[in-house]
């Protein structure tokens, strides 16, 4: 955890945008097969039954599970069984180690071992495909340059596309990736399903620990299911400015369904559903929001650690969205308003399974002439006054005092609840309620303030 955000780093982060992990390297020419590719149809790969029903989803069972449970689990679309899949697709054939030409695959089964899509060639993948992914197998779609490596797999809910591992008796982390780098803005994912992947992803088995690992603008991840995988379910770097992201579900994954770059969030959009009652999207630190946008309540928190956002945007939290707290938000004379609502507020609350005052920093809204919105939301253990301004100021808001905030809530406060350099407008913002803050409801121009009542 960083000491504190100041002014200087968040001009800093605005001004060099945070790119991908991706891989770490790309696959050495002279490990990978040299025969041209040629655009032609899957070879040698038999018709399967993508209607045959499932077994009802095992809810909240843990990436551990047996494998039987596991491998018969129903998937949110098209509800087929992906063990039957695989009992139907041993005589799978292997695509070579490179794609260099437009190649179409299926509908029927095909295996990959260490595939790369390389630059101006497209894979697609038909509806009804099962890709067999061998052991610590990687589906990578990078470049070397501007033209771009495609991706379209785009299934139907009644023959969805599934990227399921080869082995009979699949666990979490039998393969590594799908990978997607910041070219491949003309690939699209949609009802497809991604499962048993996980391993850290790049040629030497060290880079994104995560099952879909994306970098590109993509037309959309639609009706996408990702699930019991070893690590992260899908990362989505600062290039992932998806056009379409919904209805997609997520189950068993073994760390945040989600890893997502701070200036990604807007991409989320409607009908995500997260299947496990523990699961959260984590946003990768020291982020920074370089746009304007609404963000969206996903039914799941947002584990946040440190995040900015740039000068001048805009940014709107919606209803019911959950803030997991360890760090501090600072909005450097930028608009952060909060619209809850009293049967939705929004929360920011401590990240930490036992939460105390002072596990977190606050909000702050540095160097700032906007006059922002605050209403229905709900502040608790914050105080620790790191990322504060730089003399850790211990507060829950650090906002202007022209700031509209009404009924809110802040309880458990190490410090006090607002501080603001300027005077605080007492009458209105005691109208909100406050609870065990240890210093008072306000700090106004250096000097603790009451409440009238009090």
């Amino acid at each position: 955890m960083i000491e504190r955000i100041s002014p200087l780093m968040i001009a800093s982060f605005a001004a060099v945008a945070l790119s991908g992990c991706g891989l770490d390297s790309r696959f050495p020419k002279d490990v990978m097969s040299e025969n041209p590719e040629t655009a032609d149809g899957m070879g040698g790969a038999s018709g399967i039954d993508s209607t045959q029903p499932g077994a009802a989803g095992t809810g909240g069972s843990s990436p551990g599970s047996s494998s039987s449970a596991s491998s018969n689990a129903g998937v949110g679309s098209g509800g087929e069984d992906t063990a039957a899949r695989r009992a139907d697709c041993k005589d799978a054939q292997l695509l070579p180690d490179r794609i260099m030409a437009d190649r179409t695959i299926g509908p029927g089964c095909v295996r990959i071992q260490r595939t790369s899509v390389e630059s101006g060639a497209t894979l697609t993948i038909q509806p009804g495909t099962t890709v067999l992914m061998e052991a610590a197998g990687l589906l990578d779609v990078s470049s070397l340059n501007d033209v771009g490596a495609q991706l379209v797999a785009v299934g139907t809910a009644e023959q969805p596309i599934v990227f399921t591992s080869a082995s009979d008796k699949p666990l979490p982390g039998d393969w590594q990736c799908v990978y997607i780098d910041e070219h491949g803005s003309n690939s699209q994912l949609e009802h497809a399903i991604f499962e048993y992947g996980g391993q850290p992803c790049n040629a030497t088995g060290g880079g994104d620990p995560t099952t879909l690992s994306i970098d590109a603008a993509l037309r959309g991840i639609q009706n996408v299911t990702v699930r019991d995988s070893l690590n992260y379910g899908m990362m989505l770097f600062n290039g992932a400015a998806v056009r379409a992201f919904s209805d997609n579900h997520f189950a068993r994954n073994g760390q945040a369904s989600i890893l997502i770059d701070a200036d990604r969030i807007f991409q989320l959009g409607t009908g995500n559903v997260f299947e496990d009652t523990d699961d959260h999207i984590d946003v990768r630190e020291g982020g920074v929001i370089a746009s304007n946008g609404t963000w969206l309540e996903q039914g799941v928190p947002f584990r946040v650690q440190n995040m900015g956002v740039s000068p001048g945007y805009n940014v709107t939290i919606a209803a019911g969205v959950r803030f997991e707290m360890s760090g501090t938000i600072d909005a450097f004379n930028a608009n952060f308003n909060i619209e809850g609502t009293e049967a939705e507020p929004v929360v920011f609350t401590s990240a930490q399974k036992n939460p105390k005052p002072g596990d977190w920093g606050c909000l702050l809204y540095s160097y700032s002439d906007v006059t922002p919105h605050i209403d229905h939301a709900i502040f608790e253990y914050a105080g620790s006054g790191q990322g504060c301004y730089g003399s850790n100021t211990k507060a829950a808001v650090i906002p202007p005092n022209s700031s509209i905030i009404t009924n809110t809530i802040f309880r458990y406060i190490d410090g006090v609840a607002i501080s603001t350099g300027g005077e605080c407008n007492v009458s209105a913002w005691c109208e909100n309620q406050f609870l065990e803050v240890a210093s008072g409801p306000f700090d106004c121009e250096g000097t603790l303030t009451p409440c009238p009542a009090q």
